[in-house]
């Protein structure tokens, strides 16, 4: 322990870390033993009858799919300045009989840049695509995964080989789960989602200041963003989707433990959710003013050019963005990769993550759900009439949807 904490900068804030990881580790341990104890080798039968189990419904709910292939495109916006170019992951999707076969054959190739996701990591995202898909009461377990056949291809951003940079792979990951779903949407209509924020939106703000035994503070936080809608749901707001669930950050929280932050502004996005007949999630903006001088920014995200996507005439959602805002009130746009950028005292961090694509028609949402989501500032006025067709008249104080200015906009 003592090697590992002499090579990390806040040695008392990753000592907490890791001994409560291995401390949970160790229960698990202990109740595994506890179990064998009581039970025996009747234990070890019962734990492959269940990966069996998995196995056999995972297998059943493709059996009763049209055979076919199906494909679908989707894009990571680059990374950097060294490869500002969309990177394509691409996935075939064969089904034939109860087999299964997921390929990325097409995807783009492994860069150096640390977003290629090593092989284990596409697996756990294949993984969680399917168990979403076609049965979140599917035990998750190693059945799973011998259900389906995963080709991709040596040497492709999926599956790179060493030595390969992988330190900030998420992101990359991400569009794994946004690419499965858009292939088997047309199979799955009740089921999938559109795609939600599609990123782990990473602030990272670092520099001198104590904190504990520690001499300098490390702010490192993942700010959520839209879920996608669904046939019959909006996307939930403000939420960590597919491989994240990373919890909410209170401001009070912050600043109590990070006294040279301050919070000026975290709120829900609006007009950030896709337009639909199922409205997408919205993203969240949130403010961070630096409280001293020689602080280090670094910013991590995606989906700050392609937006995300939605599904039978739903519309896309917005897109995300970093910014820079100085005391003079200069507003500057930052990279969606940006690494170790120096701000001064005064100078805003302002975080805008993606929403999530709508869901249907947007002239067929009902005019009192959008005068709800005009009152709840989820919607403008103005994309309510650019959007979805209703009129919502306001007295300043008081809303209500112009009936029939609505039904004159909406034939």
């Amino acid at each position: 322990m003592d090697l590992l904490l002499d090579n990390t900068r806040v040695p008392q804030e990753r000592e907490g870390d890791l001994t409560a990881q291995m401390s949970a580790n160790l229960i698990g341990v202990q109740r595994i033993q506890e179990a064998y104890a009581r039970y025996q080798d009747d234990l070890i039968e019962c734990m492959k009858e269940l990966v069996g189990y998995s196995e056999r419904r995972v297998r059943a709910v493709v059996a009763e799919l049209p055979d076919g292939e199906y494909s679908y495109t989707d894009y990571v916006d680059g990374c950097g300045d060294k490869y500002p170019d969309p990177l394509p992951i691409k996935v075939k999707i064969s089904i034939k009989g109860n087999d299964l076969t997921i390929d990325f054959t097409g995807t783009a190739e492994q860069i150096k840049a640390p977003i290629n996701v090593p092989y284990p990591c596409t697996k756990a995202a294949v993984f969680f695509s399917i168990k979403a898909l076609m049965g979140d009461d599917i035990p998750a377990n190693e059945g799973i995964n011998r259900a389906i056949k995963i080709i991709a291809p040596k040497g492709c951003i999926v599956n790179p080989t060493e030595p390969s940079p992988i330190g900030a792979q998420i992101d990359c990951q991400q569009r794994i789960p946004d690419a499965i779903f858009g292939a088997l949407a047309p199979i799955f209509p009740d089921t999938v989602v559109t795609a939600g924020n599609g990123a782990c939106t990473t602030t990272i703000l670092a520099g001198e200041g104590a904190i504990g035994t520690d001499s300098v503070f490390i702010f490192h936080e993942v700010i959520a963003g839209g879920g996608g809608a669904s046939k019959g749901l909006d996307g939930l707001s403000g939420v960590q989707v597919n491989m994240t669930n990373t919890s909410n950050m209170p401001i009070e929280a912050t600043e109590m433990e990070f006294t040279k932050i301050l919070a000026r502004k975290y709120e829900l996005k609006e007009d950030t959710g896709g337009a639909g007949q199922f409205r997408g999630g919205l993203g969240i903006e949130r403010e961070l003013e630096m409280m001293q001088d020689d602080v280090a920014y670094t910013g991590l995200g995606d989906r700050h050019k392609y937006h995300p996507w939605g599904l039978d005439g739903g519309k896309e959602g917005a897109a995300g963005a970093f910014y820079r805002v100085t005391p003079d009130g200069t507003i500057t746009k930052m990279g969606h990769k940006t690494t170790s950028f120096p701000l001064k005292k005064g100078d805003i961090i302002r975080v805008e993550t993606p929403g999530a694509g709508g869901y249907g028609d947007p002239m067929k949402r009902e005019p009192e759900k959008v005068l709800k989501d005009v009152i709840e500032k989820k919607v403008s006025v103005e994309a309510a009439k650019k959007d979805y067709g209703v009129v919502v008249a306001s007295n300043g104080v008081h809303y209500q949807v112009d009936e029939q200015a609505t039904k004159s906009l909406r034939r």
